[in-house]
């Protein structure tokens, strides 16, 4: 199991780089994670699994903002990736030169509350997880699973 450590979890990181007095007293390793069974990849350092490269956000250019699309995604990172941070869902197609295919997923957001500051209109999106299937030399099937589908099968 992986975990790539996202912007809100990097703001303990940046706390304790701002003020040396937090140094030592608070860190990533306090959120847990690795006690139950995740290896965590810091933030916006990709990992890399079967020919698919996952991250919090990937770049789109110099400045370290995020990319903006997943057709976008391709077009930067030339191969499958998976990245979240953006509340929104999106999915591109291509292949490589060779014929693999290559996709690119944004894959949403996977919390049940909604967020203050986006407001309404903001709020409606897409809510899930994806499972991947058949992953092999950044070639897979995937397979959208919506909170609400979930919800109402185990709740």
């Amino acid at each position: 199991m992986y975990l790539t450590l996202g912007n809100h979890e990097d703001r303990i990181t940046r706390a304790v780089n701002s003020d040396p007095k937090l140094d030592g007293t608070i860190g990533i390793s306090d959120l847990g994670y690795e006690d139950f069974g995740w290896r965590v990849i810091p933030y916006l350092e990709p990992v890399f699994l079967d020919g698919v490269a996952y991250s919090h956000f990937f770049t789109s250019g110099i400045l370290g903002r995020p990319v903006t699309s997943a057709a976008q995604l391709l077009l930067k990172k030339h191969q499958s990736c998976v990245m979240g941070h953006i509340q929104d869902r999106q999915i591109a197609y291509g292949r490589r030169a060779n014929g693999t295919q290559m996709t690119a997923i944004f894959v949403g957001s996977c919390y049940l509350h909604n967020e203050d500051y986006l407001g309404p209109q903001g709020n409606n999106y897409w809510r899930g997880i994806w499972v991947l299937h058949e992953v092999e030399d950044g070639s897979f099937d995937e397979m959208p699973v919506s909170l609400r589908y979930l919800k109402e099968k185990y709740a």
